[in-house]
């Protein structure tokens, strides 16, 4: 009975959703064609085929996003961010229809203001249905009856979080175990119902929607029979993956082709965001490499008119997960200036295992001034375009430094080295080298394309102020 309320329930919002997307269509266009100071939009009737299109798009795109999946235990953001990740996507093939069909009269505008009319409201028809069903199950209906196998700490602190959201609709039968402690046994009581060996008694005799395994990792054999089981009663079953104490990765379920697959990742995992961080990274690339051009041109006349040597410098730096590449830069030095750095090594005037020294003299007097307005690093916009590094992200170190490093420090190299970071916008050269680390670090724990624009319009006023080059 419960499923086929859900199956009715999932027609319902497919229907719905459906609906939303053609009356959006119909309300931006009365709106749009409010506007007075833009020109009116051609007859409704040539405009037919947009809501004709989009309304099997939209559905295409809100079921391989998940957003008809059972929603009893996401969060409400999780749902929303489904709902607008699947709106961005079928505008972009939308737009792609329409440029491929050449239907110019179709205004891109409108098709731009159609979108933003049906993403809100689609969030806001979906709020207001899992208010409601939230709403209906606090008061007792509509509810999942769970059978939890396992009392250790795992499953205790899966029970606290049901009993912790009753507008989840989820009641606990009871829970199996082999071998429970005294303490589970005094503080379960009654909702101790029996044995892993008794499961299947259990689920014939009683009203059971889904099965709970939380079991040690040493009794994972039994976890797969109780899996088997399941699978052949058609009974769903959820396994509590937190095997192991992860403190600062996040778990992320996939699927390997037919393998399903946990993964434990540390870095960020916003997929459309990091796909925009590609394309500004590029776009802006190209952009102020045609802007800087003259600042290119003078810098190399100006290394070339006073020292002897190459006018840029190329050294080995270690990129993402550990791959080498050449990065660029304008040479501030004299041309043997690595191999008289044996001899500075004493005046390092940076902790671990990065030198950095005031007043170095193997710095030309030209090197000096483009090391001052960075404009020295103005050539790794160069392995930006290649992809081997970001606008944003850590500087790109040395292997002999990264053989140095201690375990923890090496977590900086899971993202794409960067021109500038927090390091650079924070006293560059003027902290020590576990505060550089840790920066780097917390940029990685809390990355946003916020953050990273953040961070540029710092490093443009640090670089104008020249605070903390050396």
């Amino acid at each position: 009975m419960l499923k086929q309320r859900a199956k009715t329930l999932n027609y319902l919002s497919r229907t719905l959703d459906v609906a939303v997307i053609v009356v959006s269509f119909f309300i931006a266009y009365f709106l749009r064609n409010q506007i007075s100071w833009l020109p009116p939009l051609r007859p409704l009737n040539e405009y037919l085929q947009v809501p004709l299109i989009a309304a099997p798009l939209w559905a295409l795109f809100l079921t391989s996003y998940g957003a008809y999946e059972s929603g009893r235990k996401k969060r409400y953001l999780q749902t929303l961010w489904l709902i607008t990740r699947a709106s961005v996507t079928a505008m972009m093939v939308l737009f792609s229809l329409l440029f491929i069909t050449d239907a110019d009269y179709v205004s891109r505008l409108f098709i731009v203001f159609f979108g933003l009319v049906a993403v809100v409201l689609l969030l806001c028809g979906r709020i207001a249905i899992m208010m409601a069903l939230r709403f209906i199950r606090r008061q007792g209906f509509n509810y999942r009856n769970i059978l939890i196998a396992g009392t250790g700490k795992r499953a205790r602190m899966y029970a606290e979080m049901i009993c912790s959201h009753t507008e989840l609709g989820l009641r606990i039968f009871g829970y199996v175990d082999d071998e429970p402690s005294a303490a589970d046994r005094e503080i379960l009581g009654s909702k101790l119902v029996g044995t892993l060996a008794e499961v299947p008694s259990i689920l014939a005799k009683n009203v059971i929607d889904e099965v709970v395994i939380a079991l040690p990792r040493s009794w994972l054999s039994q976890a797969e029979e109780i899996v088997r089981l399941c699978e052949e009663t058609g009974i769903e079953v959820t396994i509590v993956a937190d095997f192991f104490d992860i403190a600062i990765a996040k778990l992320h379920t996939t699927m390997f082709y037919d393998i399903p697959l946990l993964t434990f990742s540390t870095t960020p995992a916003q997929h459309l965001q990091l796909l925009l961080k590609n394309c500004l990274d590029r776009i802006g690339a190209i952009m102020l490499l045609i802007l800087a051009l003259p600042v290119f041109i003078l810098a190399a006349l100006a290394i070339k008119m006073t020292s002897p040597g190459p006018v840029f410098f190329r050294q080995t730096r270690v990129g993402l997960n550990g791959r080498k590449f050449r990065i660029y830069k304008f040479r501030s030095m004299e041309v043997r200036a690595e191999e008289k750095l044996e001899t500075l090594r004493t005046r390092n005037e940076m902790d671990g295992p990065v030198f950095k020294m005031r007043d170095d003299p193997r710095v030309t007097w030209v090197g000096s001034i483009l090391r001052r307005t960075s404009v020295d690093e103005l050539p790794q916009l160069m392995n930006v375009l290649r992809g081997e590094m970001s606008l944003v992200g850590p500087r790109p170190a040395l292997p002999s430094e990264i053989d140095l490093y201690d375990r923890w420090q090496r977590r900086r190299l899971s993202v794409k080295p960067g021109i500038t970071c927090l390091w650079q916008v924070n006293g560059r050269s003027n902290i020590n080298f576990n505060e550089w680390m840790n920066l780097d670090l917390f940029y990685i724990d809390h990355w946003s394309l916020a953050l990273d624009l953040h961070i540029l319009l710092k490093t443009f006023i640090a670089v104008v102020k020249g605070k903390g080059a050396f």
